[in-house]
């Protein structure tokens, strides 16, 4: 605490080179993970695609004419398909290394497979000569040997190159994810405050007008659903049990709100309930509709659920009445909650889903159709959970 101002300085600054010296430490390390299944597609193309080039070749040049001679060019790839995955196994023992000293062994890895295929080559048909006589051997000089892993060495760095393509696509499509999930994750997050807030503000309102039950009965209802929120929103895709569960949680809340004002009728057939669809993608259409349900004037509120299945498509409709001349939000107007479930929809189906809003004669209707998929490992019900404490 007693030191000058440049000594201080000094310190600082040593500190940030250590810092900046710790950083490029990190950048010398090869993290390259090759995508297993992808590497070896990529492998079997290259080595398929040389030897359809080579069979027709040396065919028509009349290279190859003896059954020998053509099963050699089948064991060449055999062992050429081997080879490169002792490649492949050397990129995974360097990932995570050193910088230099992966790309010293990933060369000599090259080389070393350059020479085995060479090896195995000129072995296999010496052995395939000692079996069928009538086979040609090839020529030993070596000029025509050291040409030959040359070629083989050409290739097999081509193969190096496909396995880092395959990291690099598998890295991208990992980043897409990443990307995707995080904008789910905050469209997701707009809606917790939203309907919190929303609720917050009703419950004040009756402890403001004394009415102690009714806003202990919407503290518990709260609680209820947010219990129900805390087990379905690990995944972007859910049950369609779950999520009916979580809207009659929600519903829980506001009715206590709206008195004897709300009906809410769910129509789901059970072969349904394992359908996935979004997590939390009907509440806020529910919530959409009591926003703008004060234009009633006093007149009940239904709301109904409807989901159907539509050839290999999920149909679920939320349908509403409200008052003649009062103007209901859509997914281009008014409010988040719309605008968030079309957002939603895009990120996770793309084109594969649409959204439509309609009103007419009173009714106005939120429309959601998606591909229908199940999932058969995530079979019954998640809901209630316990609170903790």
């Amino acid at each position: 605490m007693f030191l000058d101002k440049p000594s201080a300085r000094r310190i600082q600054t040593r500190g940030r080179g250590r810092s900046s010296h710790q950083r490029r430490s990190a950048k010398r390390t090869f993290d390259v993970f090759p995508q297993p299944k992808l590497a070896l597609q990529l492998s079997l193309v290259l080595w398929l695609a040389l030897l359809s080039f080579v069979a027709p070749t040396a065919i028509l040049t009349g290279q190859v004419q003896s059954f020998g001679e053509y099963l050699s060019l089948f064991t060449g790839l055999f062992t050429a398909l081997a080879i490169a995955y002792g490649l492949y196994l050397c990129f995974t023992a360097v990932s995570g290394k050193s910088l230099w000293l992966a790309y010293a062994a990933i060369l000599f890895a090259i080389l070393a497979a350059a020479f085995l295929q060479t090896a195995a080559d000129y072995g296999g048909q010496f052995l395939l000569h000692a079996l069928l006589p009538d086979m040609v051997m090839p020529q030993t000089t070596p000029s025509i040997i050291g040409r030959t892993a040359l070629v083989y060495w050409c290739l097999y760095a081509c193969n190096a190159a496909l396995f880092w393509l395959s990291f690099v696509k598998g890295h991208a499509e990992k980043e897409k994810a990443m990307r995707t999930e995080a904008e789910l994750s905050m469209l997701r997050l707009q809606l917790n405050p939203h309907f919190i807030l929303n609720t917050l503000g009703s419950l004040s309102d009756l402890i403001t007008t004394a009415e102690n039950k009714e806003a202990a009965a919407i503290t518990d209802k709260l609680a209820d659903f947010l219990r129900s929120s805390l087990q379905i929103s690990g995944s972007p895709l859910i049950p369609l049990s779950d999520e009916l569960f979580a809207v009659e949680s929600y519903i829980g809340v506001e009715e206590i709100r709206f008195r004897d004002r709300l009906d809410l009728t769910i129509a789901c057939p059970a072969e349904l309930d394992e359908a996935l669809v979004p997590n939390f993608i009907m509440q806020p259409l529910v919530e959409n509709v009591l926003k703008h349900a004060t234009a009633l004037s006093g007149e009940r509120l239904h709301i109904e659920i409807m989901c159907r299945a539509v050839g290999q498509r999920l149909h679920v409709q939320v349908r509403n009445n409200f008052a003649e001349g009062a103007r209901m939000a859509t997914s281009k107007g008014l409010g988040i909650g719309l605008a968030n479930c079309r957002a939603r929809l895009e990120l996770l189906f793309g084109a594969g889903a649409i959204m439509r809003t309609e009103a007419h004669a009173g009714q106005f209707q939120v429309t959601l159709e998606m591909p229908l998929t199940f999932d058969s490992t995530d079979a019954g019900s998640r809901h209630p959970i316990p609170l903790v404490g």
